[in-house]
């Protein structure tokens, strides 16, 4: 004997009559998730790139940051290509994102989802920078290495942007107060980054933890349907 569930059905406002399955698929979920995924790929890949381990600075002579980026090719090529992975995974995770978020409006949708591709770009440039250090070793190529590894330098701060605007979408959205009062705490923190001078490391860190932590909730939210969560 088989046993039939039937889906939770409401009529369709367009349709009346005619019911609206209010299951969420499992796509969704796996969906939402991918934006943890994508932080985590994207920070992985920084990390095993990262040329600061091995002693390279805008000061080193250029024999010495060719001959550093050489060695380290595989770190580059591994690193280039999680960093792509995240940005696709963060395109990804705006699909759940801009759902969620509609739920409180087309405003909130809209500045989440804007944050959302705005880390995607950040996870692209940080693959298209280690492809570009590979390229500057190949051809030996010092000056411009260093010119690329002052630049990175001074722009590190920026990846703060993406989490603060998504936090501040979150923080207007209708979810959970405690989570509002968390994400205007990580639009204070990723603000004061953005100021010239500060260090960046610890804001950006967080900002990927509270991105992590949305990911989760969005997951997690998925099956309450179009109902607002305002706890």
């Amino acid at each position: 004997m088989s046993i039939q569930t039937n889906p939770i059905t409401i009529n369709a406002p367009d349709h009346p009559g005619q019911p609206i399955d209010r299951r969420t698929p499992t796509s969704q979920r796996v969906a939402a998730l991918a934006g943890a995924a994508s932080v985590l790929a994207g920070v992985t890949g920084v990390t095993i790139a990262e040329t600061n381990t091995a002693g390279v600075e805008p000061r080193s002579a250029s024999p010495f940051l060719i001959e550093t980026l050489t060695e380290r090719t595989s770190d580059l090529q591994g690193g280039a290509v999680l960093a792509a992975v995240a940005a696709v995974l963060a395109m990804v995770f705006l699909g759940p994102l801009w759902i969620r978020f509609k739920q409180s409006g087309e405003w909130q949708a809209m500045i989440a989802v804007a944050g959302g591709l705005t880390l995607a770009l950040f996870w692209l440039s940080a693959a298209a920078q280690q492809v570009a250090f590979l390229t500057f070793a190949h051809y030996s190529n010092g000056e411009a290495a260093r010119l690329l590894i002052i630049t990175s330098w001074d722009t590190w701060r920026y990846m703060a942007f993406p989490f603060l605007i998504m936090a501040l979408a979150a923080a207007l959205a209708a979810l959970p107060v405690w989570f509002r009062v968390v994400s205007l705490l990580v639009v204070a923190v990723e603000a004061l980054a953005l100021a010239p001078g500060t260090d960046a490391w610890a804001p950006v860190m967080l900002g990927c933890g509270w991105t992590i932590a949305t990911s989760v909730l969005v997951a997690l939210s998925a099956d309450r349907g179009s109902q607002p969560v305002d706890e």
